[in-house]
């Protein structure tokens, strides 16, 4: 799988993604820059801890969203809705079943988790989430919410646990809060 990314950090060129036996990296086109995505991963960790915003601070860098979801129209539905907002953007896309690898090339600040169609209540996808990017603000879509999985959902740390009953608006607003480290709870 090869993605092409926004710009070379040293020469702004065209950067490319790509994997090998050693893992994800990703380098330019123009001047050969590499970068491993788990010191990647880890460098956009500490980037984030020191430009965190001062609480009732406005900041202009767009929040950035992962989804993960089985329904690919509940995917494009949630992408429509946070797209229409300024302050939002929707980087990576992908089954709830794959393994998270999206999130090691351009980290997310918030993932929404669509739990529906994962076998047993399985949350595991959330604590792989977790275990790479400890300070990931994760947000759980369920259409059937129960005990079991809310228990789960605290247990992992979740920001939110949500009905998908939720409308858009509200949805955006909770990604903001989740975003600057308030918990969601669960509706």
């Amino acid at each position: 799988m090869r993605l092409r990314l926004k710009s070379c950090p040293k020469c702004k060129g065209d950067v490319m993604v790509d994997r090998d036996e050693h893992g994800w990296y990703d380098y330019c086109l123009q001047c050969g820059h590499r970068r491993d995505m788990e010191s990647l991963a880890e460098a956009h960790e500490q980037h984030r801890e020191r430009e965190k915003p001062e609480p009732g601070s406005t900041s202009s860098q767009k929040t950035k969203v992962s989804i993960f979801s089985h329904q690919p129209l509940l995917q494009e539905g949630i992408l429509r809705s946070l797209s229409s907002t300024e302050d939002i953007q929707v980087i990576s896309q992908a089954k709830a079943s794959d393994k998270g690898s999206v999130i090691k090339i351009v980290p997310p600040d918030v993932v929404i988790v669509d739990v529906d169609g994962l076998s047993d209540n399985d949350l595991s996808l959330v604590r792989r989430l977790k275990q790479h990017l400890p300070s990931v603000g994760i947000i759980v879509l369920t259409s059937n919410p129960s005990d079991d999985q809310l228990f789960q959902a605290v247990e992992n740390r979740v920001a939110a646990y949500l009905s998908k009953e939720i409308i858009g608006d509200q949805l955006a607003e909770l990604v903001r809060r989740v975003a600057h480290g308030e918990a969601g709870g669960s509706w």
